[in-house]
Parts: structure tokens; C-alpha cells; sequence
């Protein structure tokens, strides 16, 4: 049946389902009589279900008839029941005995290992299979969020309840159904037929599905690794607890233990069926930047012996800066329609040859003349070795997916040849819709009554309540009903007298905003130009596919005693793809000009009020600045999903500027104020006259292993798993005369699970420098302060600003490891809050000079600052040292050329 099919047959029976109140409903206890919640309930023959909520209430309609019951908790006896519905609801109230397990003795001896192990490597040698088992299936998800705050910052309290309605104690809550179909290898595509929020009249707030579209079969699960993973045993040991019969199967219950607790690994407990070696159920635990994750899963067989996750719970909470929350999901999934691959249906036995070493000789021995003699006959291929129903060691498994492998990478090449995308390389398609009906069936309570999976508990239907009752009082206060509603309207105001100091962002039209930047929020002091200011003027217009932007800056400054100032026009236009229709490729084009400063390094590597602070409290001006006249264009394009341009073209008045101002807040008795020319190993005297300059620049950047994904029909590149190549030209043209070429690498990867390594490599050369000034020089990314702001990978962290900008040849390094547990982390109070240990070199060779820095960096203090300890050698010789502060790179390590 099509899913289109599948959707309407649901929706025209929808009324018939509506009109019955039949079904059954109950309480689910353990065997002391107390309250046993979240027991799920599966209807065999029907495939659909429900689970009962934390009140340990359940109901599930169902029309008249004679059902199959099955009432399942992981630590209790699975209990059947044939129950008939006639009239009305039956109730059936289940009282739940603990699991009696089956507990051999086990001894583990250095001849003998845990069980478990045998287990797990016959379970992680047969993921692959579950994974490739289901070609499609479609379901019907229904899902429920349930969050609350616990804790709230007292000086925060007020306001968030005033802005956000957000208080200590309130429950959030979110239901959604949704008719899911997953598509071989990780096409999902999601029709939200209904979704209700306790904070919007509409529930147009839609509950996220991304941890429903990943699998423990799979080697990661949102950055964390499998225990089913093919590297499992270096991250966990296993433990075999007990074993029990359920159904018709002996299921084994495996403690999963992480050989190094902390984030990203799990630990908890893994439920393998025999013989079949798949997941029956789990209940794991993990740790992501200190927040506590619980995930419990069970699965059922659903056709053909496929076990199917049936009920999922996931669990969220912790504690940041004073906030402590927590989330909690409840899934159920029902009305499973498989389509099952036959290469992948189980029919062979797997043997363990490192338990089962003689038989093992055997199979492999049987299995190498079969093989010989499929080869001469020119028949040997997967799915014949998979359904011949003979016995297979670990290793003929892994051959035999290998050799699938090798024909999936041959059809992918086959289908780059037509232009099309292969499946490797597509790592994420998915697709959402919105039923034309959801909103409308979200206001209707009879529908959510009759259709919900999933029971409210009390405390969710007062949130139901609270939230009907701020909508009749939000549309009295629209209708002017109210007193508070001219209050409401001066909150959602517009320009404040603070606005006129600090600037704001305001609406200009349906399409239109207008920016200023207040006459406070870029004031600074320099050693140049004393006291100056910034004051920004903006108009922005959104288009349907072009954005239009006007600015204007204007600057004065008190020892100067100059104004000036320079604007901008850019347009930003979408165009269509290529190859898909649905996506949008970016380009910029924009002209600005006036009369401005600029640093000499156009990176500006010196924040304007770092500078500031550093001037007038320490008497250290590192900032350096020349001005100039000048025009410019800029283009730049995204050409396809591998390669794009930047370029200019700029000509310009250039004009050194001279030291006007020497106030400082402290008298520094072994400091005093620098020239505006830098110091530099090539060159004594970086002054130079006012001249004129056309430039010329343009870089291309390349991703040679493009990974793509796919949301809502449009194709996006996802650049992380691509190294990136850069090939970087200016030319310098009448006053000045040369050439810059440079190219550049640049890469990150994990190293096992918790570590990463990196690196940006460049390297470049002046083909030609007969005419030259400092501004025209290969400046480096250096850092004399103790914040670092620029880029962590890419930048240098003692180096002088400009002291080793070359006019000559260059090579730069910056290469890094990031580590979970080094020194300081194998004590448990570090790694166990989440911070990470880096080690990084920076490398600088020009002809006249060789600059290296090392240092070690404890990442993730207080879950956001990184804190640097660095060692700086020039030409071999010790240099200095200096420590360095900056924001933690735990939320992604980027990686920019220089």
C-alpha cells in the first residue's frame, strides 16, 4: 500500500474510530501493589499500542473484538492476555511480578572470559545485518515532551516569567502524532498530522524527531558511540548478568560498562535476544557537557521475527550557570508496515571463533571450498551466502559485508557517472510536512481524547488548562478588555530613551528593518587618533530572493580632530541549483567607499576595545592604523557545492598616520607608548608616503569529499567532513607593483571517539614585489593580549602582531589534539565535568626568521572558557611564555586559513 494510501484509509476511518468508546484502560502495578509506570502495552495482531503515563494509567481504544495483550517493563514478567472488547471500555488493572532470571554461575578465569563477551561480538558482528534488514517501514509516532525548570537564577526570576512565561516549577508540554517512513539508507520523511503545546494556542511548537532517526545499530548515535559499534570493546567492558525466557526467546541482559566514565559514552544495561543477536530492549546512560541523558528502548518482533523499537523514553536534565531543567520524552510507535530485505532475513548461524575455535576451523575450511567453487562457476554473491542457511564465523560475516560494501561503492559510481548523488555521500535526507489539518485538529480536544497514545498524567492536563486560560485573557486584552493592555503595547515598543547610547534593531515595514548603532556601543581610545567614536546607520529590505542592504558609518576622533566616514550597497540574490530545484545557491555583490582607517592587517586581529582598556589601564597600544581614500567592489559566489570565489577589486589613497594622543589611566615606569610603524625583522622603517593603490584579490576554496544532506527536498553540503583547499592570488597595481600567490589545507577528524585532531596548513609566495609598503605585506594572525578572541586553531597566541610580516616567502603551521583524558583529566572531577585537554603547535617559516609556539589548553572550564598555557621559541631560542583565556571549543573547533 502506498503511503499516500496508508494516509487517507487513517483519516477516513477517523470518524468510525471517533464514534467508538470502546477499548480497554487500567492501572499497572508491580507485584506490592504500588504504582508501576510507563509499562508498555502491545496489541500483537493490530501492531499499535500505548504505554502507561507516570500516574501508572493507561487506556487504548479499540473496537469490538477479541485481542492478543502483551504488558512489558524491562525488570518485570512479560505478561499475556486475551481480552475481548464488546460495549464500552474493559478494564484490565495488571499486577507485574519481577523478572526471574536465569543466574548461572560464571566464572572468569584467564582461560575462561564473561559470557558477555561472546555475546556482544556475535550482536556487533550482526548490527550491520539488523541495520540493512528493513529496506522501508512506516509508522505511526505519537510523542510527548514534558519539560520543567527547577531551578532559576534569582535576578533572572521576574523577568523571564514576565518575557517568556518561564517560572520554577511550570510544566511545558508538547504532544505530536506523526505518520513516519523511513526509506533505505536514512531517507526519513515525517507528516505531522497534529501537534498541541501547552504554550501555543495552535501547537504549531513541533517536537523534534532527530533522536528517532538514529539507531544503537549504528556506530554512532549523536556523536556517542554504539556498544554495538565494531570499536566497542576499546571504550566498554561487558558484563553478563542473567538470562530469561519471554515470548518464545531467551533474552540475555548485558552490563554495559565504559572502561573511562564521563561524557559521550554509555553505561547501563543491553538486552541481546539468542541466536538472533539483536536488541530485545536497553536502558542506558550518558553525558553530554555534564547534562544527564537516559534512553530506554523496547522492541518487539514485528514481521518475520524483525524486532521494531515499539516504545522509546528519553530523559534530559542538568545544570548551567544557575539554570537547572530537565526534558522528558515518551514514544510510542505503532502501525508498522515493514518491508523486509530478503538478502539481509537471518537464516544462517553465527559461530564465534574465538569461543568456538575447532568448529570455527571447520566452517572456515567449508566455506573457502565453497567459495573456490562458486568463484569458477562465476555464482558467488552475498545473498546466496546469507540465505543458505549454513553455519558463518564472525570473520566469513564481516567478508561477506564487505563484499556487499564493495558493490554498494560500485553502484554509487555508477550513479555519480549520471549526476546523481550517492548514497554515501547523501549522510542525511529528510523531509517534513505539515498536514494541512494539524493546527485545526490541535485546538479540537475531542480528537486529542480519543487519539493520544499516551495517558495524561494530572499535572499535564492543568498545563492544557493554564494555557487555555492566558488565551482568553490574551484576546480580552487584544479586544481592550483589559487594563494592562496599553501596558502589554509599551513593552512591544519601539525606541527607548537607552536606544539612543546602545542602538537597537527596529521594523521598518512588512519587509524592512532599520538599524542604529548608538552613539556609545563603539567608543574607543587609541594612541592615533585619541577619543573616537563610531556611529552606524543601517537599512535592510528582505526579498523573496534578493536582500538589499544600505549602511553608513561615520567616525570621528578628538586628537585628530577629523571626521570621517564610508558606506556600503550589497545585494545578496538566491539562484536556483542545478541539480535540485528546490535549493538556492548564495552570492554577494557590494560596492563601499569613503574615507576610513583601517589595521594593516585586514583580519583585524586587535579588537578596538580591547585596545582601549589596554592603552589607558596597562600603556600598551598594539593597535595600528593607516587611513585611506577609497573605492571597492566585492563578488562573492557560491559556484557549486564544492567550490566557491571571493573576490575584489579596490583602489585606494593610502595614508600613514603618526601618534596624536599619550593619555593613559596608570603611569607604567618600564612601558612606554610604541610608534604607529611597526617593528619588523624585514624591514627597519615600515613608514611609507601616500600613494595610490589598486588591488586586486580573489580566492577560490574547494571540498574535495563533499558529504550532502538532505531537508525538505533541498541538498545541503555538510563541510566538516571535507578536507578544504584554498588557492589565494592578490595583485598590487599602480603606485604598487607585486604578486601574492598562497594556497592552503585545512582538515579535522576524530581520533577514536573523544579525541580530535587538526590541522591548516598554508603556504605562499611574492612572485613579484618590485613595488611594495607594510600594508601590501603577508601580515599573521598574532595575539599580544591575554583574552584570545581570534580563532583558536588558526591563530597564534604570543606572536607579535606585525613583527614577522614578510614580503618574501612563508610557510605557516598550525596543527592540534584534542584530548579527553591526558593529565589533569584522568582525575575524575575534571573529565567527569566535561573538560578537555588540547595540545597545539604553531609554526611560522619565513627566510629571515623561524617562530614556534607550543602549549597545552585545559577546554571546557566551567563548561565555557579554555584556559592556555603557551611556550614561544624564535630561530630555536626560547622566547617567552604567557597564559591566555579564551571561550572553550568544546561546541565545535573551527579551522580558517590564513
Amino acid at each position: 500500500m502506498k503511503f499516500t494510501h496508508y494516509i487517507f484509509l487513517f483519516w477516513t476511518c477517523l470518524p468510525c474510530l471517533l464514534q467508538a468508546q470502546t477499548g480497554i484502560k487500567g492501572t499497572t502495578r508491580n507485584a506490592k501493589g504500588e504504582p508501576l509506570p510507563l509499562v508498555s502495552i502491545y496489541v500483537k495482531n493490530l501492531q499499535t499500542g500505548t504505554i502507561s503515563n507516570e500516574d501508572a494509567l493507561y487506556e487504548l481504544r479499540l473496537q469490538a473484538g477479541k485481542y492478543q495483550i502483551t504488558f512489558q517493563e524491562m525488570a518485570h514478567k512479560t505478561i499475556e492476555k486475551e481480552i475481548t472488547v464488546t460495549d464500552g471500555f474493559v478494564t484490565v488493572d495488571i499486577q507485574m511480578e519481577a523478572q526471574s532470571f536465569d543466574l548461572k554461575e560464571v566464572s572468569v578465569t584467564s582461560s575462561r572470559e564473561d559470557p558477555a563477551y561472546t555475546i556482544m561480538r556475535k550482536a556487533i558482528a550482526m548490527s550491520k545485518i539488523h541495520k540493512l534488514q528493513v529496506d522501508s517501514y512506516k509508522a505511526l509516532i505519537y510523542i510527548k515532551g514534558t519539560g520543567k525548570m527547577l531551578n532559576i537564577p534569582k535576578l533572572l526570576e521576574k523577568r523571564l516569567e514576565r518575557e517568556d512565561g518561564m517560572k520554577e516549577g511550570k510544566l511545558f508540554l508538547n504532544e505530536t502524532i506523526t505518520a513516519l517512513e523511513f526509506v533505505q539508507p536514512n531517507q526519513y520523511t515525517q507528516k505531522v498530522l497534529s501537534s498541541r503545546s501547552s504554550e501555543t494556542a495552535d501547537g504549531s511548537s513541533i517536537s523534534p524527531m532527530d533522536f528517532l532517526q538514529g539507531s544503537f545499530y549504528d556506530e554512532k548515535l549523536n556523536g556517542i558511540l554504539s556498544p554495538l559499534a565494531p570499536s566497542a570493546f576499546a571504550y566498554y567492558k561487558f558484563a553478563w548478568e542473567a538470562s530469561y525466557k519471554e515470548q518464545g526467546y531467551e533474552i540475555n541482559k548485558i552490563k554495559v560498562i565504559p572502561r573511562s566514565k564521563g561524557d559521550n559514552v554509555w553505561e547501563g544495561y543491553l538486552y541481546i535476544v539468542e541466536d538472533k543477536w539483536c536488541i530485545h530492549s536497553l536502558q542506558l546512560h550518558t553525558t553530554k557537557l555534564k547534562f544527564g541523558i537516559d534512553v530506554q528502548q523496547l522492541y518487539a518482533p514485528i514481521t518475520q521475527g524483525v524486532f521494531m523499537p515499539i516504545t522509546h523514553q528519553f530523559k534530559i536534565g542538568g545544570k548551567i550557570f544557575g539554570f537547572e531543567g530537565e526534558y522528558n520524552y515518551l514514544v510510542s510507535s505503532s502501525d508498522y508496515e515493514l518491508k523486509i530485505n530478503p538478502t539481509y532475513n537471518q537464516q544462517f548461524k553465527l559461530i564465534d571463533e574465538k569461543i568456538e575455535r575447532e568448529k570455527a576451523k571447520i566452517v572456515q575450511k567449508a566455506r573457502q571450498e565453497k567459495t573456490k567453487e562458486k568463484e569458477k562457476s562465476k555464482d558467488q554473491n552475498v545473498e546466496s551466502a546469507l540465505l543458505s542457511g549454513e553455519e558463518l564465523t564472525r570473520k566469513n560475516l564481516r567478508q561477506l559485508m564487505k563484499e556487499a560494501e564493495k558493490q554498494a561503492r560500485e553502484q554509487a559510481r555508477q550513479k555519480k557517472k549520471k549526476g546523481e548523488i550517492p548514497d554515501e555521500e547523501l549522510v542525511k535526507n529528510e523531509t517534513t510536512i505539515i498536514d494541512s489539518l494539524a493546527f485545526k485538529r490541535a485546538k479540537n480536544q475531542e480528537f486529542w481524547e480519543k487519539n493520544r497514545a499516551i495517558s495524561l498524567t494530572e499535572e499535564e492536563k492543568n498545563a492544557y488548562k493554564q494555557r487555555d486560560s492566558t488565551i482568553v485573557a490574551d484576546s480580552l486584552k487584544a479586544q481592550g478588555k483589559s487594563p494592562d493592555s496599553t501596558k502589554a503595547k509599551k513593552q512591544n515598543g519601539g525606541f527607548s530613551f537607552w536606544d539612543i547610547f546602545m542602538g537597537g534593531d527596529y521594523k521598518a515595514g512588512k519587509r524592512g528593518r532599520f538599524i542604529y548603532g548608538g552613539i556609545l556601543r563603539q567608543l574607543n581610545y587609541n594612541t592615533i587618533e585619541g577619543f573616537a567614536g563610531n556611529l552606524k546607520l543601517a537599512y535592510q529590505r528582505f526579498g523573496k530572493r534578493k536582500d538589499f542592504k544600505i549602511t553608513g558609518w561615520g567616525r570621528y576622533a578628538t586628537g585628530r580632530q577629523v571626521f570621517t566616514g564610508k558606506g556600503e550597497l550589497a545585494w545578496t540574490f538566491l539562484r536556483r541549483t542545478r541539480y535540485d530545484t528546490l535549493r538556492f545557491r548564495e552570492s554577494k555583490f557590494s560596492i563601499d567607499g569613503g574615507r576610513f582607517i583601517e589595521q594593516f592587517n585586514t583580519e583585524t586581529p586587535m579588537p578596538m576595545f580591547m585596545n582601549s582598556l589596554y592603552t589607558l589601564f596597562f600603556e600598551q597600544n598594539y593597535l595600528k592604523l593607516y587611513e585611506k581614500e577609497y573605492a571597492r567592489i566585492r563578488y562573492n559566489s557560491t559556484l557549486n557545492e564544492q567550490l566557491s570565489l571571493t573576490s575584489s577589486l579596490e583602489f585606494a589613497r593610502r595614508q600613514g598616520l603618526e601618534n596624536t594622543a599619550d593619555y593613559r589611566f596608570f603611569e607604567w615606569k618600564e612601558r612606554e607608548f610604541t610608534s604607529n610603524a611597526p617593528e619588523n625583522v624585514e624591514n627597519i622603517d615600515t613608514r611609507f608616503p601616500t600613494h595610490n593603490a589598486l588591488i586586486f584579490q580573489a580566492k577560490l576554496t574547494y571540498l574535495p569529499s563533499v558529504k550532502y544532506g538532505k531537508r525538505n527536498g533541498r541538498r545541503y553540503v555538510i563541510s566538516d567532513k571535507s578536507p578544504v583547499l584554498s588557492l589565494d592570488y592578490r595583485r598590487g597595481m599602480l603606485d604598487v607593483n607585486y604578486d601574492l600567490l598562497a594556497v592552503g589545507l585545512q582538515h579535522s577528524f576524530d581520533w577514536g571517539i573523544r579525541s580530535t585532531v587538526g590541522y591548516a596548513f598554508s603556504g605562499g609566495a611574492f612572485l613579484n614585489k618590485q613595488t611594495m609598503y607594510f600594508p601590501d605585506y603577508k601580515h599573521f594572525n598574532g595575539n599580544r593580549i591575554f583574552v584570545q578572541f581570534a580563532d583558536p586553531v588558526s591563530s597564534f597566541r604570543l606572536m607579535d602582531y606585525y613583527r614577522y610580516s614578510s614580503m618574501d616567502k612563508f610557510v605557516i603551521g598550525h596543527a592540534y589534539i584534542k584530548l579527553r583524558k591526558f593529565l589533569f583529566t584522568q582525575i575524575p572531577i575534571f573529565y567527569l565535568t566535561g573538560v578537555r585537554e588540547n595540545i597545539f603547535v604553531n609554526q611560522l617559516f619565513t627566510p629571515q626568521t623561524s617562530y614556534t609556539e607550543t602549549g597545552y589548553t585545559l577546554d571546557g572550564v566551567l563548561r565555557l572558557f579554555r584556559i592556555e598555557g603557551v611556550v614561544a621559541f624564535e630561530n630555536g631560542k626560547y622566547r617567552e611564555w604567557g597564559i591566555r583565556v579564551g571561550i572553550t571549543t568544546t561546541f565545535g573547533l573551527s579551522v580558517n586559513g590564513d
